[in-house]
This record gives C-alpha cells, sequence and structure tokens, in this order.
C-alpha cells in the first residue's frame, strides 16, 4: 500500500473499493502503525435497477439494513442510535461523497463496516480513502523503584532536570542531602 505525506502531518492510502452483492463487509485500515487512524467516504457507485442502501461505520458492525421505508416501527431515535453514515444511491448511478470529510475510526482493529443492502441480488461498491497521525512521540520506558529505594528515584530525576536545563544554557548547581 503506498502512501503519501502531503504537508499536513497524516499520512495517506490510497483510495480502496469494496463491496458486490448484498451483505455485510469490512475493511482494515492499511496502515496500522499509528496515533490514530480516520476514513473517508470518496463515492458510492450502484449497478442495481432500483435504490441502493449502504451503512458505514468505523465503529461497530451494521446489525442489520435499515428501514428507508418508514413502515417498521423499529427506527432508531434516542433509545437506539447508529454511531455512522446512511447513503442511498439512486439506480445505476455513482453518487459522490465529500472527499475531505474524514471520521475517526473508533474501532480497536481499525476496521470500518460496511452494509450494503441492493434488489435482486445486484452490486453496489463503496470507494473510501484513510488517512492516519503518524506516531510522533515515542514513550520512555516506565521508571518503577521500589518504595525502600524512593532516595535513588529522586536522585535520577535531579540528574535529568540538571540535564535539561544545562543543554537550555541554564547552569545549575545540584545538591544531594542524604
Amino acid at each position: 500500500m503506498s502512501e503519501c505525506n502531503c504537508g499536513d502531518d497524516y499520512n495517506y492510502s490510497t483510495p480502496l473499493v469494496v463491496g458486490g452483492a448484498t451483505g455485510d463487509y469490512f475493511v482494515t485500515c492499511p496502515i496500522t502503525s499509528c496515533r490514530w487512524a480516520e476514513y473517508c467516504i470518496i463515492a458510492v457507485a450502484n449497478s442495481d435497477s432500483s435504490f441502493a442502501k449502504v451503512l458505514i461505520s468505523g465503529e461497530m458492525k451494521p446489525v442489520a439494513q435499515l428501514d428507508y421505508a418508514g413502515v417498521s416501527t423499529s427506527a432508531l431515535n434516542d433509545d437506539g442510535v447508529f454511531p455512522g453514515i446512511a447513503i442511498v444511491v439512486a439506480a445505476a448511478s455513482t453518487q459522490e461523497i465529500d472527499p475531505y470529510s474524514y471520521f475517526r475510526i473508533q474501532h480497536s482493529q481499525k476496521r470500518v463496516f460496511i452494509r450494503i443492502d441492493t434488489g435482486s441480488n445486484k452490486s453496489c461498491y463503496v470507494t473510501l480513502r484513510f488517512r492516519v497521525k503518524p506516531i510522533t512521540i515515542v514513550p520512555g520506558p516506565a521508571h518503577t523503584v521500589h518504595p525502600d529505594h524512593q532516595e535513588q528515584l529522586n536522585i535520577a530525576r535531579s540528574e535529568k532536570t540538571k540535564e535539561r536545563l544545562s543543554k537550555m544554557g541554564i547552569p545549575v548547581e545540584v545538591e544531594y542531602h542524604g
């Protein structure tokens, strides 16, 4: 997977296409080492002779198709919401989406879940793109000290402080009182 750094502190993946007949799909972000990942929907293409319905979430798998006709009583409301995007695409058409609207992926494995519902088992395809915030800070090892040796930790902390101040050009004398 190629990626480019376009100057705004994000790395971008190439666009990916996923889809087919009615069913559940998921795409894992191809860039795995990052602080966080986001996705955007570029376009949804429908080859069916009727409407195609698409649900997209970066948090959880859609449990079932939405009732776009409004005949069911199981509508989404404040008691039951779905974190994601719902798109309806007209017959045999492509709907372009704003390619600059990115949504944070909340799933632990960096997956985006897609539910496609088409009539008469035709196909529908979703084009999406990922961007990630690169890791810029590498944390050091955590210091653990036995409670009986707390003085050693204080001495090490004092030495680090002295070293940082001297790098900034500030002379510091540290005295140890033991």
